[in-house]
């Protein structure tokens, strides 16, 4: 198993393509099973920055979609 600040990083990392690559719906079926396994990580900075990553793309998504959430 990796180190917690290597699952980490591995979380920040899921966050900013999810949020940040110009195509990221396109990566979203791929990428999103791995952010929400580190939900159930042993490591609580882990947990806790999966869910801050999971907000980060709720947010986004409902500015993307807003006239749809109206």
């Amino acid at each position: 198993h990796y180190p917690p600040q290597v699952r980490l990083e591995w979380v920040f990392t899921l966050r900013d393509w999810t949020t940040g690559l110009r195509e990221r719906v396109d990566h979203e079926p791929r990428l999103l099973p791995y952010l929400l396994s580190a939900l159930t990580d042993p490591s609580p900075l882990v947990c806790g920055a999966a869910v801050d990553a999971l907000q980060a793309l709720g947010d986004l998504h409902a500015h993307d979609h807003a006239k749809d959430l109206e």
